[in-house]
């Protein structure tokens, strides 16, 4: 639909790094899964600003939908159950680095970009 391809894979990133990152809660599926997707709705308020200035994709009157985050929120939440119940080991102490790199790397993209 016009997006690059590596976003998707982005996606599936973003979705490990926000599920390691709720797993590190002592907390319950369900509240993990709402944190894990919220990080990945919040990653999202991030990126959205950056993608039509460096043309990876665009909105209509420049303004990004309410919808579109909605969307992600719904989809984050089908991967984020996904993720809690994949057995598999759910900690990885690079984690919050890489979050913490993508966030900076988008947050510094809006300063550059024109």
């Amino acid at each position: 639909m016009g997006a690059p391809w590596l976003i998707g894979l982005n996606w599936v990133i973003v979705t490990y790094l926000a599920g390691i990152l709720a797993a590190y809660l002592p907390a319950s599926r369900v509240v993990r899964v709402l944190v894990g997707a919220a990080l990945m709705v919040g990653f999202d308020l991030c990126m959205e600003p950056v993608a039509g200035r460096y043309d990876f994709w665009h909105w209509t009157g420049e303004l990004v939908p309410l919808r579109n985050f909605r969307d992600w929120l719904i989809l984050a939440l089908l991967m984020q159950v996904l993720f809690v119940r994949t057995p598999f080991p759910k900690r990885n102490p690079l984690v919050p680095l890489v979050y913490l790199v993508q966030l900076f790397f988008f947050f510094g993209l809006s300063l550059l970009a024109p």
